[in-house]
């Protein structure tokens, strides 16, 4: 299932938040790092589970969410 992420920089890392996911998060040094760490994280999240958690478009996620102004929506595939 595919679900957005979204990745914003803080200070010298960047940090991303999968909010469908139960706001699972991760950092990297990168975001291509920052993605793989939330992809592996995300997917420890759901191992086991029968069902996955529901993936809400982006449009309703940037108006139901506190995203930060400067962060940018990638797809994550779990």
């Amino acid at each position: 299932m595919k679900y957005i992420a979204f990745i914003h920089k803080e200070q010298d890392r960047y940090v991303g938040i999968v909010p469908d996911i139960s706001h699972t998060s991760s950092y990297g040094e990168s975001p291509e790092e920052t993605l793989a760490h939330l992809t592996e994280a995300c997917q420890l999240y759901v191992e086991g589970d029968d069902t996955l958690p529901v993936a809400r478009p982006l449009s309703i996620l940037q108006e139901e969410e506190m995203i930060q102004d400067d962060a940018l929506s990638y797809v994550l595939e779990i």
